[in-house]
């Protein structure tokens, strides 16, 4: 059971990941800072930004889709991006196990 959970929690983290990684794509597109980004969020400093991309600490479901709100990108659409970046990830993770198997 445990190994399990350690499971999941790598999946977890994998995801986490792969959302800031769009987040942070979606913001470069719009040419924006982590400090503009934050401010169109109304904050005051582009720590929750930071946190989001780096993956340092999972986001409030709030904080997030106020995050795409500011990008002006359905949260949906992000989501279903990192999902699909993940399932490559393991996939190629997958075939480079297969290949030295």
């Amino acid at each position: 059971m445990v190994g399990k959970v350690g499971d999941q929690r790598h999946k977890d983290r994998e995801l986490l990941i792969a959302v800031g990684e769009e987040v942070r794509d979606h913001r470069m597109r719009l040419g924006l800072s982590q400090r503009q980004l934050a401010e169109r969020m109304g904050l005051s400093a582009s720590g929750t930004i930071s946190n989001v991309e780096t993956a340092a600490h999972a986001a409030t479901l709030d904080n997030f889709v106020r995050v795409c709100e500011a990008l002006e990108v359905p949260a949906w659409v992000v989501l279903q991006a990192a999902m699909g970046a993940v399932v490559v990830r393991q996939t190629r993770g997958k075939e480079r196990h297969d290949q030295h198997s």
